[in-house]
């Protein structure tokens, strides 16, 4: 994936994610379903999770991650997606202080960190017509928002 087409995924995320979802895996490989507020910014795709956040334990045991966007407009043009990878708990303090500068404050420790590598992403954007178009791009290599 390029630096354009990694950009772009993090345009679409920041600017198309009203109520996007995060599925993760529980202990038995089922999926759960979480709502989050992900924090973009400065080449990075962060989520700040409780410490005793469902979330938290189970992307710990598996970090492997798909964040849904969905359509919540549906009289013009809009897009949806999906963006997959791998999530790796963060415990760098420089890290850490770049999110929380993105996100606009500080949090409390209880709030742990996951930044978020970008492996795939499909894209389905809806004209005026509601006719859709999709995009996917994959890395050989994770990439950073």
């Amino acid at each position: 994936m390029t630096t354009g087409q990694t950009s772009l995924h993090c345009t679409i995320l920041r600017d198309c994610a009203q109520y996007p979802y995060l599925t993760a895996t529980i202990e038995d490989g089922s999926p759960r379903l979480h709502p989050l507020l992900p924090v973009i910014g400065e080449g990075h795709l962060f989520l700040f999770i409780h410490r005793k956040s469902p979330k938290k334990r189970d992307l710990l045991r598996d970090g492997r991650y798909a964040l849904h966007g969905s359509v919540f407009d549906t009289n013009g043009p809009s897009t949806e997606f999906l963006i997959s990878g791998i999530a790796s708990f963060i415990d760098d303090p420089d890290i850490r202080e770049v999110a929380c500068r993105v996100l606009g404050r500080e949090l409390p420790e209880r709030y742990t960190l996951f930044e978020f590598s970008v492996e795939q992403v499909v894209a389905t954007e809806y004209n005026e017509e509601r006719t859709p178009r999709r995009r996917r791009w994959s890395s050989p290599q994770p990439s950073q928002c």
